[in-house]
């Protein structure tokens, strides 16, 4: 199962937001060079760090002003994929490897593992629907996957 980022007004804030750190970045490039004497090793070192600043602006950019109905999380029968953004790892947790699922007023916790490591589900990305739905079919897979998820993690 699949569950989609909700449709909401912060991506966009985000992506303006990612936007303008770009055009600052350029900004102050151009200051920074207009006020110095450089060597060309500190001109080529500003040069690539002002590059990298500004293509990760407009691929955040690009990626909040599109988010809305991309995937953000999939549930098969083996595992559970959350993807953060376009610069984050993805982060799976195999549902037999599941000790617990935990509500908090923002976020859902997934603990998994011997050492109760945890993952984290941002409830606001989702529908409530969505929210719904999700905690009722991880612990139905994790139930039947993990005699742990049961006995809430105790070994």
């Amino acid at each position: 199962m699949e569950y989609r980022y909700k449709n909401s007004k912060k991506w966009k804030r985000e992506g303006l937001k990612s936007l303008w750190q770009a055009m600052a970045a350029v900004a102050a490039n151009i200051i920074t060079m207009a006020s110095i004497d450089p060597s060309p090793l500190l001109l080529s070192f500003i040069q690539i760090v002002t590059g990298v600043i500004i293509i990760s602006g407009v691929i955040n950019t690009f990626y909040f002003f599109t988010r809305s109905g991309k995937e953000y999380i999939t549930v098969d029968d083996q595992a559970v994929l959350i993807r953060n953004g376009p610069f984050f790892n993805k982060k799976e947790v195999l549902l037999g490897d599941m000790t617990g699922l935990v509500e908090r007023e923002e976020e859902l916790v997934i603990e998994y593992g011997k050492k109760r490591r945890e993952t984290l589900v941002e409830k606001e990305n989702l529908s409530e629907e969505d929210v719904r739905d999700f905690k009722q079919e991880i612990r139905n897979k994790a139930e039947r996957n993990s005699e742990r998820f049961r006995r809430g993690g105790k070994e």
